[in-house]
């Protein structure tokens, strides 16, 4: 499935190249954020791991963590694309020379589009910034699930989702170069956690594929357990050994109905829950 205010941010080098429209995918670069909310620690951090080949035989540049309900993006030319590991198809998520109003992709089921809403231009770095949207929906029941400020090659510097989070880029080490400042926070999900880690699933909401990443910082025994919104037992997706690193295991809900679902992640007595939602 297709996925998906302009921000200031404090730079150490106001010389880069302008490229009119490039998102910097070399392996190595990673980017840190912090929620827009008065008072609040919640960050996150993302970087790129490798490049992948996938099964289309195009290569992928393969990211720790999703911003876009996709872990693989390439660009060609002036476009963004994402691979959906759902039903293994690409899919346009950014257009940088598109029109205000363009839509970059579209889904049937369950409705919604990607689409060019506008550009920007910052003050720091004097680049350009383009603005997508991901809706839900058609006509007057549509809204707007996710928005995401792109900066020129800076990558994603705001994202905005549901339910009304936003979040903007505090730092990024970006082909060698420093932008703004990497603290050395660790993140949840990181394999030096003292306990496994259950993420979130992508894409979420899905249908009816989705992938649920967990990471394990020793060999430990994991279960994973899907449950429906009233705690009946679905299936088991995962009860065995597992080695250190990230692991992750497909939920096909071809056969379940819409609604609210919740995946159990067990391990040494240690549990975490996260809430997946199917719509069709």
């Amino acid at each position: 499935m297709r996925r998906m205010a302009l921000v200031l941010f404090v730079g150490l080098c106001p010389c880069y190249s302008f490229t009119q429209g490039y998102y910097p995918l070399q392996v190595g670069n990673l980017w840190q954020y912090q929620s827009t909310e008065l008072g609040s620690i919640d960050r996150w951090e993302t970087r790129i791991l490798g490049d992948t080949i996938l099964p289309n035989s195009k290569t992928y540049s393969n990211f720790d963590g999703t911003n876009f309900g996709t872990r693989f993006l390439r660009q060609e030319g002036s476009r963004v694309y994402g691979y959906s590991v759902g039903d293994s198809s690409e899919f346009v998520l950014f257009d940088f020379s598109a029109s205000v109003g363009d839509t970059m992709s579209r889904v049937t089921n369950p409705a919604s589009s990607i689409v060019f809403q506008g550009q920007l231009r910052d003050s720091i770095y004097h680049r350009k910034s383009w603005v997508f949207s991901l809706i839900f929906g058609s006509g007057a029941g549509s809204y707007t699930f996710a928005e995401w400020t792109i900066t020129d090659s800076l990558g994603l510097t705001y994202l905005f989702g549901e339910p009304g989070i936003g979040y903007r880029m505090t730092g990024a080490l970006i082909d060698g170069v420093l932008y703004g400042t990497i603290t050395g926070f660790q993140r949840p999900q990181s394999l030096e956690a003292t306990q496994p880690v259950l993420l979130q699933n992508y894409p979420n909401p899905f249908n009816p594929t989705t992938v649920i990443p967990f990471e394990v910082g020793k060999p430990t025994m994991i279960t994973v357990d899907i449950y429906s919104a009233l705690g009946q037992h679905l299936v088991t997706l995962a009860n065995s050994l597992y080695l250190r690193g990230r692991h992750t295991v497909v939920w096909n809900a071809a056969r379940f109905p819409s609604g609210t679902y919740f995946c159990r992640f067990t391990a040494s007595g240690f549990s975490q829950t996260k809430r997946l939602t199917l719509i069709r």
